[in-house]
């Protein structure tokens, strides 16, 4: 890029790749040469430092934000408001270049933010949930594609309160909100592409007290349930009611995991929470509302977002008379009925993609007729009752066939 001035700025090496790349004028200086070192901000919040070193004149060392690389300049005699002038100049100029795009969008500011924290060191974990808030609730919600200029303080405030609505876990939304408030700090910090509006606070987790936590439906229940869902939305409710899959999971099918001769969906480790791969056995229902969704959109079964999923839950609910059941107590439900029905508990952990039992245990919630059931097996200080009669073939069977004598080995 061209200096502001070729008369005033004379250009040393241009831009060097490398983080360690720094002018020699700076690195040795001569012993009796006095040097004023001065720092100052430009308008886009970078802080830059230029040094005066004797009668050379000033001399501008600076580490891009935007890259790895370090600008190097000799400033001719000026007085250091021109100096400071001329740097400002080169800065902002290289600044809008490399780092502000015409219309920096969502996606575009969320990308630079994941990069800026994966160089800051970040663990893995921390980046990866920033990634899956976006992906998931930020970026259907605000729209991936919308300047970051645009997203004002209502829409926020109003993405706050369908976290409210949603039946995710009080920690996990004020974690979502927690992403947003780092992404619109980032987009006003370093690029200055928006004058931040009034963010949301995170939820008092007092107003989740009074929710009743868990809400298990009998499979009566379900298809009642089912049949009160829009046909949009039906097969993915049936499909999550029938797998016991995480509501996310769930959206994130491709028709390229279905097995339909084996009657199976192989789900990758990214598309599960506990980041191993999974696989289910796909039930007569399962499949059934399997094929529905593909008939409607034939390479991804289940096209649409979460949020298109929770506004149409929040009436089924209410017609259901249960204003706190949320999504996820279908896969509360799935457990508790295999577990009521009998299934071993260790087949249910593989099932539902536990890592222990001990986390199945805490998501089996026992109902009513499986205690009363359980209460009649087993009965003591009564007289026991009279035994079942023995299968027609043993009481005709001749007294030879019962009443054999016994051997011993003599030696």
């Amino acid at each position: 890029m061209t200096p502001p001035s070729d008369l005033d700025v004379h250009l040393l090496s241009g831009l060097e790749d490398g983080p360690t790349a720094v002018p020699r004028e700076l690195v040795m200086p001569r012993n009796n040469t006095k040097e004023l070192i001065h720092q100052f901000t430009t308008p886009s919040g970078i802080r830059v430092s230029i040094v005066q070193r004797g009668k050379r004149g000033w001399f501008f060392n600076h580490k891009a934000p935007w890259s790895e690389n370090r600008l190097r300049h000799l400033i001719t005699k000026v007085s250091r408001d021109e100096a400071v002038r001329l740097a400002t100049s080169e800065i902002e100029a290289l600044y809008k270049l490399h780092a502000i795009g015409p219309t920096p969008t969502l996606i575009s500011v969320a990308a630079e933010m994941l990069v800026a924290k994966k160089r800051e060191g970040r663990a893995v974990s921390y980046t990866r949930k920033i990634e899956e808030h976006l992906r998931t609730y930020l970026g259907p919600a605000l729209g991936i594609d919308t300047p970051i200029g645009n997203i004002t303080g209502k829409e926020m405030l109003e993405f706050k309160h369908r976290l409210g609505a949603s039946d995710l876990e009080p920690e996990t939304a004020n974690r979502v909100l927690t992403s947003l408030r780092q992404l619109m700090k980032y987009a006003t910090d370093p690029g200055g592409y928006i004058e931040c509006p009034s963010l949301p606070r995170n939820f008092r987790s007092a107003q989740w007290k009074t929710r009743e936590r868990w809400t298990i439906l009998v499979p009566t229940e379900i298809t009642a349930m089912l049949k009160l869902a829009p046909d949009e939305v039906r097969p993915i409710l049936g499909y999550v009611a029938n797998t016991g899959l995480r509501i996310g999971s769930a959206l994130a099918t491709e028709a390229s995991w279905i097995d339909f001769p084996n009657r199976r969906v192989r789900y990758p480790a990214s598309a599960m929470k506990g980041r191993h791969a999974h696989t289910i056995e796909l039930s007569t229902a399962a499949e059934m509302f399997l094929k529905q969704a593909l008939e409607v959109s034939p390479s991804k079964p289940f096209d649409f977002t979460y949020w298109f999923v929770l506004d149409r839950w929040l009436p089924i609910r209410e017609q259901l008379g249960k204003p706190t059941l949320r999504i996820h107590d279908l896969r509360h439900s799935f457990v508790s009925n295999q577990l009521a029905a009998g299934t071993p508990v260790h087949v249910v952990q593989r099932m539902a993609a536990h890592r222990s039992l001990s986390v199945t245990a805490l998501y089996a919630h026992s109902t009513d007729e499986a205690q009363k059931a359980a209460a009649d097996r087993v009965q003591v200080g009564v007289d026991a009752p009279p035994a079942p009669a023995p299968p027609a073939d043993v009481r005709t069977a001749s007294p030879k066939a019962t009443n054999r004598p016994h051997l011993r080995v003599v030696k």
